[in-house]
């Protein structure tokens, strides 16, 4: 099954035709003819279960960008691993970390966010930029739209 990206429900899924009794009656009524209408039903998403058009789901991010990384997470200098920003010890290599730096690290990030919100920007939930805008979106309506993901930037 092809995973494509679903507009109405904002999430990467499945696409089936649904049969139910209507159509199970209507060959039965046809004699069967009926079957040669099955491939023009409309594929429906799997999870809303709402006719939708295949959009491709966006492009996956080279393996050459970066991670982003959460507000409450850093990586280690020592072995490279994402840790909790808060973190006074690595719990992969064990290397630790003055707590007056990892203070000073935590209220920068927490300066940061704040800047970001009072200035009213909004953050992407699925890349972590704060670059999203209200945009018309694949349904028709207006919404959070990520110009990075290239997609909705709501989540359920």
């Amino acid at each position: 099954m092809k995973v494509s990206y679903c507009p109405n429900c904002a999430q990467e899924t499945g696409f089936q035709r649904k049969l139910g009794f209507g159509t199970f009656f209507a060959v039965i009524l046809t004699g069967g003819l009926w079957l040669l209408a099955l491939p023009f039903y409309p594929k429906r998403c799997n999870i809303c279960g709402n006719d939708s058009p295949q959009a491709e789901a966006p492009p996956p991010l080279p393996l050459s960008s970066p991670v982003p990384l959460l507000d409450s997470e850093k990586k280690c200098p020592a072995c490279a691993e994402i840790i909790n920003l808060e973190a006074v010890k690595c719990r992969f290599c064990g290397e630790t970390f003055d707590p007056e730096t990892v203070a000073r690290q935590v209220a920068v990030v927490k300066e940061e966010i704040a800047a970001m919100q009072a200035a009213g920007r909004r953050r992407c939930p699925f890349c972590g930029q704060w670059d999203v805008v209200t945009a018309v979106q694949p349904d028709g309506g207006l919404g959070p739209w990520c110009p990075h993901c290239q997609r909705p930037a709501k989540v359920k």
